[in-house]
């Protein structure tokens, strides 16, 4: 499977790894951040940016409207509900990736590799 962007790439990524270790499936509020945090780690390390993406900073974090179209659009994913300042997990059915075509080159394999497990089950 050929993904049409780089964030389409992160966003398969990322789902897949929620899956595979067993965690919530993201919604777009936890995968926005995500994706968010893969970027600035990338630019850190190589001076550029990884995705085309165009990032707004709002009060409660970054967003994209371009990755939100993409979350809403191309994954069907919904947002998560918040109640009390608590958000309710979400429940969705994840599109099937083509498992050796979500790796990434060695260097933004590392970042997103690093960025999931040190950041996927933070509290938003």
């Amino acid at each position: 499977m050929q993904f049409k962007t780089i964030a389409h790439k992160l966003v398969a990524r990322i789902c897949t790894y929620c899956q595979e270790n067993h965690l919530p499936d993201p919604g777009q509020v936890r995968t926005t951040k995500l994706v968010y945090l893969v970027e600035c780690e990338f630019y850190g390390w190589e001076k550029k940016r990884l995705s085309d993406l165009d990032w707004i900073f709002l009060h409660y974090g970054p967003w994209s409207p371009t990755l939100s179209a993409i979350l809403k659009e191309d994954f069907s994913m919904p947002i998560e509900e918040e109640s009390a300042g608590q958000f309710r997990p979400v429940h969705w059915k994840q599109p099937q990736f083509d498992v050796p075509s979500l790796r990434f080159n060695v260097t933004v394999e590392g970042i997103v590799q690093r960025t999931l497990e040190r950041f996927v089950e933070m509290p938003y």
